[in-house]
C-alpha cells in the first residue's frame, strides 16, 4: 500500500465546521484533531454511536463515522 491509498478509518465524530471535521479515534475531545474536508474522500455516519467527552470533559454520546483519508495522513493523526 502506497502512502497516499485511501485508509478507511471509524472515527467518533465531534463537531464539524465548513472547512473540516473534528473526530478522534477514541472518542476522547482531548484526542481530537480537525480533518480537513479537503483530504477526506468520503465520510459516512453509520448510525451507531460511542460514549466519549465534549470539550469540557462532559461525558456524551457521539456519532461513529467511516471516514476515508490517505494513508500517511491516518498514521499521522494515529488513526492506525
Amino acid at each position: 500500500m502506497a502512502r497516499t491509498d485511501p485508509t478507511e478509518v471509524l472515527v467518533a465524530f465531534h463537531h464539524e465546521s465548513d472547512k473540516a471535521r473534528l473526530v478522534s479515534i477514541n472518542g476522547e475531545n482531548s484526542r481530537a484533531v480537525w480533518i480537513a474536508r479537503t483530504v477526506t474522500g468520503s465520510f459516512h455516519l453509520t448510525g451507531q454511536s460511542t460514549m466519549g467527552t465534549d470539550r469540557h470533559g462532559q461525558r456524551v454520546k457521539l456519532p461513529l463515522a467511516n471516514m476515508t483519508v490517505p494513508e500517511w495522513l491516518a498514521k499521522d493523526r494515529g488513526f492506525i
